[in-house]
């Protein structure tokens, strides 16, 4: 971890891990606040091009959630490099992911019908700011202790004013989850 980087946030321990890296609880130190630390890791069968695309999307997903305030959205605070490597800096949640409860149980339909409304309501929040997710999935749903939902991991969202570059024939999503239309390659919303 970079001097900077290491003087302000410390880790506590690892609290996710995903595709792309891991997810730390760390505590600001200027802040006095705990965050989470979502970690970049840039496989390295990548190459050097690659490897630069690959830092680029986790800047523009830092980026795009940053630009969403939303009472059910997971707020971004910032990006950091320490090295070669790259943090985004968020809210850190204190609940279980939608899975986590799935696992557990059926939801009631009170449940759901308290639960979708705010999905919606955010997903409707992202799409009028020309962000669409794109990995709706009950892994990136956490519903708080309060009873509160926060939409997390913006992590492949399409900006609907930038180009999608992803390597040809690549499909972004969780299979289970995604569209039909982004399967096909037809324009989605």
């Amino acid at each position: 971890m970079g001097k900077s980087m290491a003087a302000r946030y410390r880790i506590l321990r690892e609290i996710g891990r995903g595709a792309m890296g891991r997810v730390y609880l760390a505590h600001d130190g200027l802040l006095e606040r705990d965050v989470a630390l979502k970690e970049l890791a840039v496989p390295d069968y990548l190459d050097e091009a690659e490897k630069e695309e690959v830092r680029e999307r986790f800047r523009q997903e830092a980026k795009a959630a940053a630009r969403l305030s939303h009472p059910h959205i997971l707020t971004v605070h910032d990006i950091v490099s320490a090295g070669e490597k790259q943090y985004i800096v968020m809210e850190y949640l204190e609940g279980k992911t939608l899975r986590d409860i799935l696992k557990e149980r059926s939801l009631s339909v009170e449940e759901v019908m308290t639960i979708a409304p705010m999905i919606s309501d955010a997903l409707h929040y992202a799409h009028s700011h020309g962000i669409v997710h794109r990995d709706i999935k009950p892994d990136n749903i956490f519903v708080l202790e309060s009873g509160n939902i926060k939409v997390a991991d913006f992590g492949i969202a399409k900006m609907l004013k930038v180009s999608d570059r992803t390597h040809t024939g690549v499909i972004m999503g969780t299979p289970n989850y995604i569209a039909p239309e982004v399967v096909k390659g037809l324009p989605y919303d």
